[in-house]
């Protein structure tokens, strides 16, 4: 089961830019999601392995790896 995105607890829920998130930020979504090699956009997928994103130049980064590299900012829709 994967995590929310947002505060780690178990997500039962998707919001509407495709992340995992617990019920409560459900309506929440990322204000500044973008590509941090290039700064272009990233379309967040749903794969095999869990949700990722894919830059047009870059090409795909994991959830993990995004989160890692870079703070993400949610604000409710």
């Amino acid at each position: 089961m994967e995590k929310c995105v947002i505060c780690s607890e178990g997500s039962i829920a998707f919001n509407a830019q495709g992340m995992p998130v617990c019920k409560t930020h459900k309506d929440f979504v990322c204000i500044n999601l973008e590509c941090p090699t290039c700064g272009g956009f990233l379309d967040a997928m749903r794969g095999k392995y869990g949700t990722f994103f894919n830059c047009m130049k870059c090409g795909n980064f994991s959830l993990l790896k995004l989160k890692a590299v870079k703070n993400l900012f949610f604000e409710k829709q």
